[in-house]
């Protein structure tokens, strides 16, 4: 009887080894870049990811800080994004952190991802003009991340898009 039960158990366990979960994004900006990155979903453009075993997605961030991506992507999933300065994921790795108030002001950091809807300025003009689905997150040292987020306007990178 045992034996009986021993191999659904070992089959259950080697499907489960088996499977795969989404690793998430990994995002590389450029060397010199510091601000915000906008990530501008539903464009119609060719995709610029490279997948790596179909688990990661790789998304470069052009110096502009302007992403665009043909889909929605899942970001800010605690953990599963990761950020690099270069040109490949063998650069430098950036911190993301979440509680970024006590941090050391003299490391960079990434904070504050977020995703939402850009409407624009709701008037006769524009009334029949689409949404832009966008994320965005902060590149920067505690200061420049503060100071970056306080005054981040959407419309400034959005408003074309509509």
């Amino acid at each position: 009887m045992l034996v009986h039960m021993i191999h659904p158990i070992l089959f259950l366990t080697l499907l489960l080894l088996s499977c795969s979960t989404p690793k998430g994004n990994v995002f590389i900006i450029d060397n010199s870049y510091v601000g915000p990155v906008v990530i501008v979903f539903e464009q119609d453009i060719s995709d610029t990811v490279i997948l790596n075993n179909q688990l990661e997605k790789r998304f470069f961030v052009p110096s502009s800080g302007i992403l665009e991506v043909k889909d929605h992507l899942e970001i800010g999933v605690q953990g599963t994004d990761k950020f690099y300065y270069g040109i490949d994921s063998d650069s430098t790795e950036i911190s993301q952190v979440f509680n970024w108030k006590d941090l050391d002001s003299t490391k960079t950091y990434v904070t504050g991802i977020s995703v939402g809807k850009y409407y624009g300025t709701i008037d006769a003009s524009n009334v029949n003009k689409n949404p832009v689905s966008y994320g965005v997150f902060f590149v920067g040292t505690k200061g420049e991340v503060e100071l970056y987020s306080q005054n981040f306007d959407a419309g400034r990178y959005l408003t074309a898009y509509q």
